[in-house]
């Protein structure tokens, strides 16, 4: 009985209450019953003594009928004759059907043995009546002599029928007496089975909440002593193994499960305050590395935008270089064309040397613009090398983006560099000349050989000033790719700077987002204040 469930209980107790109601429905039934069929008795005892009375009062009219004819016969009133016979044959079916159904029905032993000894008695009686009345006025003698057989069965009669009258109403009073004693049995029956059914019930209740009730009382007491007390190791008493004990189980494994929670959630909390404190040296450290990052984009905008300016400086200074590499080819071109017309006059000077000194004056001339041009050129030269120097100082200032421009500006001072030594080279080969020229003006009687000489020099003269001219082609091309690599430059520049603008805007976004965050942390503290708070009270 101790390891029953709950619903296996309720099962029993709805059982007991079936079988209850079933016991006071069956013994209901059952006296109901025995009380029907003894009111069916004494409906049908009742039923008998009416009968008998109907019987006694028949007995008497018949008789009451016959004295009646007696005294129509006597008034001569043979009116009356008719209506008498009529009553006569009534009352006498009427007596004969009482009694004769009252043999039917009775039941008492004592009466149907005295109706047995009466009906004779009575069918003689009714006939004697009938003789009688039939007899009337016309047989007035057999009339008077069935009269006294008549009377004779009246008074036996009269004596018979109040013994069974009294027999009769002596078993209607004890059927009378059987029907109260049955109602009172069956009331009785139905009180006792109500009352047992009633204890069953009251059994079976208190079973049920004995079984039920303290284990609840308990749970509820082990709840509010943990309600009270913060104690989260306290558990119920699982008791006996049904639903309710299931019940406290899960309510137990519950309590382990909160229990490990809160210890979690007590060890969580202090570790997340800790990480709490973390995070805000960092968001701290976070907002000056931001600071700071700010003014690093601040100044590297000012490097970049002075970096711009040299660029652009540079650029001018390419271009004027291309001018002035555009008037080195130029002049190249004139001193190439001179060239020609000096190899031209040599030749002249060669067929008409012994005729004419002025020639040789020309000649001499024409040397000396040759030297100023070459002079021209070595100056060229020397500022070419001059730029590029500049060119290379300001691409090792711009680092990595200036590197492409730093290769061009050495090619420029190379080629400078060979441009100054073929200008030293024209500038030897005109000394040359012009010593040559000397002796030519001092002795015209060297003769051809040494004009041919000088023709010589001078195609040598033009093959350089034809390289010059190369060269400062060259040079142009080199420099024009110079002025578009800065112009590169410039474009680039002016992406950094933007960038450098965007990431300033950045590192102040970054600088607000933090202090927002530190705005976080600190109502992230409350909160971790108020959990720690509210967990401080139990007990794991």
């Amino acid at each position: 009985m101790q390891g029953l469930t709950i619903r296996v209980q309720l099962q029993l107790l709805a059982f007991g209450v079936v079988v209850s109601c079933l016991l006071i429905g069956a013994v209901g039934y059952q006296s109901t019953v025995h009380l029907v069929r003894s009111i069916n008795e004494l409906l049908d005892s009742q039923g008998e003594v009416r009968r008998q009375m109907d019987a006694d009062m028949m007995h008497d009219a018949v008789h009451g009928d016959v004295l009646a004819l007696m005294l129509a016969q006597k008034n001569g009133d043979r009116a009356a004759l008719a209506e008498i016979r009529k009553d006569v044959d009534e009352h006498s079916k009427r007596f004969l059907g009482a009694m004769k159904e009252n043999q039917d029905k009775i039941s008492d032993p004592e009466a149907r043995s005295l109706l047995q000894q009466i009906l004779p008695v009575v069918e003689r009686y009714t006939g004697a009546a009938a003789a009688i009345v039939a007899a009337g006025f016309d047989q007035p003698e057999q009339a008077a002599a069935k009269l006294k057989d008549f009377q004779q069965d009246f008074a036996l009669l009269e004596d018979k029928m109040e013994k069974l009258a009294d027999a009769i109403d002596s078993g209607s009073r004890r059927q009378n007496d059987s029907t109260v004693a049955q109602v009172g049995v069956a009331a009785v029956i139905i009180i006792v089975a109500a009352l047992a059914a009633a204890l069953l019930m009251a059994l079976l209740c208190w079973w049920v909440a004995r079984s039920v009730l303290p284990p609840i009382e308990r749970f509820k007491d082990t709840a509010q002593r943990i309600e009270r007390s913060g104690d989260l190791s306290i558990r119920a008493h699982v008791g006996r193994r049904n639903e309710l004990g299931a019940a406290i189980g899960e309510f137990n494994t519950l309590m382990d499960t909160l229990q490990g929670i809160v210890g979690k959630v007590g060890q969580t909390s202090g570790a997340l305050g800790e990480s709490v404190d973390e995070i805000a040296q960092l968001t701290q450290s976070v907002e000056q590395a931001s600071r700071l990052q700010t003014d690093s984009a601040q100044s590297m905008a000012g490097a970049i935008q002075q970096l711009a300016d040299h660029l652009a400086s540079v650029a001018e200074h390419a271009d004027s270089t291309l001018r002035i590499a555009g008037e080195v080819g130029q002049c190249s071109s004139e001193g190439s064309k001179a060239v020609q017309q000096t190899v031209g006059n040599i030749g002249n000077l060669a067929e008409t040397i012994h005729h004419s000194a002025n020639s040789v004056q020309l000649l001499e001339g024409d040397i000396r613009k040759i030297g100023g041009m070459v002079d021209a050129i070595r100056g060229i030269a020397d500022q070419t090398n001059l730029l590029a120097l500049n060119a290379a100082i300001e691409a090792a200032r711009a680092g990595e983006s200036g590197r492409g421009f730093a290769v061009v500006a050495d090619e420029v001072r190379a080629l400078a560099e060979r441009t100054a030594q073929a200008t030293a080279d024209i500038v030897n080969v005109i000394s040359q000349l012009q010593a040559t020229s000397e002796q030519v003006v001092r002795s015209m009687e060297n003769g051809v050989g040494q004009v041919e000489q000088g023709v010589e020099l001078v195609k040598q003269l033009g093959g350089m000033v034809d390289q010059i001219g190369s060269q400062a082609g060259v040079a142009e091309e080199r420099i024009r790719n110079i002025s578009r690599l800065l112009d590169n430059q410039k474009a680039a520049g002016a992406q950094i700077l933007a960038n450098v603008d965007e990431v300033t805007q950045h590192a102040g976004i970054t600088s607000r987002s933090v202090g927002q965050v530190q705005d976080e942390l600190v109502q992230l503290r409350g909160h971790f204040g108020e959990l720690s708070e509210s967990i401080r009270h139990m007990r794991v």
